[in-house]
């Protein structure tokens, strides 16, 4: 199912958002002394692992926008009439 760029460009902006909030949590956690670190050690995972996962989210939104815009050819009159 395609979404309407529309669409992709606010989810985007959401999971980049997200990402950069995500970063902010992580750099956090690496001010926090090592024993407590281990001690959150899932907590930090899970956190790395959504930030793999919305890098993987906005990789597809990114490919699924660039198939759903015309190249420059598609749009010429040129090629139109050339066919």
């Amino acid at each position: 199912m395609k979404s309407a760029p529309n669409t992709i460009h606010a989810e985007l902006a959401k999971a980049r958002e997200e990402i950069e909030q995500l970063h902010i949590r992580m750099h956090e956690f690496s001010k926090l002394p090592l024993k407590i670190r281990l001690v959150r050690f899932r907590e930090i995972i899970h956190t790395s692992g959504k930030i793999f996962f919305l890098n993987h989210l906005i990789h597809d939104l990114e490919e699924e926008l660039y198939k759903q815009t015309p190249t420059t050819q598609e749009q010429s009159p040129d090629n139109m009439s050339a066919g």
